[in-house]
């Protein structure tokens, strides 16, 4: 439970299922709602031969919002590849299907995209048992197809310092 000036009161609920079966898959779910927005994810985790860096994801995820004059609802799927590579880079090859319909005044529109996408990303931390110091690096590439025909392409550089107490 929580409250900010933005949205008022917002309940948040997840759930975990570490091991589903004896493959090691595990399932992770998210709920969190408020009064203009309700959104909800699930993902499915198949591991391969390194059972933590190694594995597919299925994602789902729906979101509703009623705010003002804005009225949206998407839902997206994605399936994605990650693994983790003998440089110590995380690089993940996925593709995600998003379908949102909007109403914003007087304008409405619903539109469907195929997102498919590359990213590699390395963290990096000083200390042991607890870490001083930590900073993330993600390139990410990615192309955004609407409709069957309309295409751009995105390329993202992330530096976040991780959020360590000295």
């Amino acid at each position: 439970m929580g409250f900010s000036t933005d949205i008022g009161v917002r309940g948040t609920f997840n759930w975990k299922k570490p091991w589903v079966n004896s493959r090691g898959h595990s399932f992770n779910s998210s709920f969190s709602l408020s009064e203009p927005e309700q959104l909800i994810t699930a993902s499915y985790r198949i591991p391969l031969e390194d059972v933590l860096h190694d594995y597919y994801q299925i994602q789902y995820g729906m979101k509703n919002l009623d705010n003002r004059d804005t009225k949206s609802l998407e839902s997206n799927l994605s399936v994605a590849r990650h693994w983790l590579l003998d440089s110590d880079w995380h690089r993940s090859l996925r593709v995600r299907y998003l379908i949102e319909s909007y109403e914003q005044g007087l304008q409405d529109d619903t539109g469907q995209f195929v997102l498919p996408g590359v990213s590699y990303s390395k963290t990096r931390t000083r200390g042991t048992g607890m870490p001083m110091w930590g900073i993330e690096r993600v390139f990410q590439l990615s192309m955004v197809i609407r409709n069957c025909c309309q295409k751009l392409v995105c390329f993202v550089f992330r530096q976040v310092p991780l959020g360590f107490v000295a």
